[in-house]
């Protein structure tokens, strides 16, 4: 049986031709052939999904390359879009360390407080490796410094796991609580104490002092 239906055939037609420049914009956002994407993007008048789109995005983050992020959030696809686990651009970019893509994702509007599935924060993942830039960008934003993933833990404490007390003292200096115990029932100050390294307890503790202090209301 013939379809002579023209606007049936012209709906399948262009359906195909969707197809086509999807799976040209996957292999092309995987390859990092930036202008080929965007030189697909630019063809596309027949509206790539958010799909397409959300996988350049991520591709992006990724690899660095704020131009794919620029051209996918163009197009408008919501800079928070999740995949299947609830990670984001933003997730992506801070744990890759692309500070450049951090920033340019928060001018966007990027939620610095997302949680993805596990209730990981961006925040984690630099806290983890000692990555200061993409640390301070986030806490400059207004990251929550002690929001805690499903598992229980904070920034400052999976920053402490790896090691990085580097990372623990920004995050104390920025207001992150040490009180608060971690899974293994210790604060940051008792498990540096117990680790017998008194340089580490008196980094804690200078990083405490440099807090910002509560303005109070009263009258000297």
């Amino acid at each position: 049986i013939v379809d002579t239906d023209p606007l049936t055939n012209a709906e399948r037609e262009t359906s195909i031709a969707r197809a086509d420049v999807e799976r040209e914009i996957r292999r092309a956002s995987a390859r990092e052939h930036c202008k080929k994407v965007l030189r697909l993007l630019g063809e596309a008048g027949i509206g790539v999904t958010d799909s397409a789109l959300a996988h350049m995005l991520l591709h992006g983050c990724l690899k660095g390359r704020p131009s794919m992020i620029e051209a996918a959030l163009d197009r408008g696809l919501p800079v928070d879009v999740p995949n299947h686990e609830g990670t984001t651009a933003l997730h992506v970019a801070a744990m890759f360390g692309r500070s450049e893509c951090v920033l340019l994702l928060l001018e966007r509007g990027a939620d610095v407080d997302r949680r993805r599935d596990d209730r990981r924060t961006a925040l984690i993942p630099p806290g983890q490796r000692g990555d200061a830039d993409t640390m301070r960008l986030l806490v400059d934003e207004g990251a929550d410094r002690d929001a805690s993933a499903a598992d229980g833990d904070r920034a400052v404490a999976c920053a402490a796991y790896n090691g990085r007390w580097d990372s623990v003292d920004f995050l104390v200096s920025r207001g992150a609580a040490v009180e608060v115990g971690t899974r293994s029932g210790k604060t940051i100050l008792q498990w540096a104490q117990q680790l017998r390294s008194p340089w580490v307890v008196a980094s804690i503790r200078r990083a405490i002092s440099l807090r910002p202090r509560p303005r109070s209301d009263e009258s000297p």
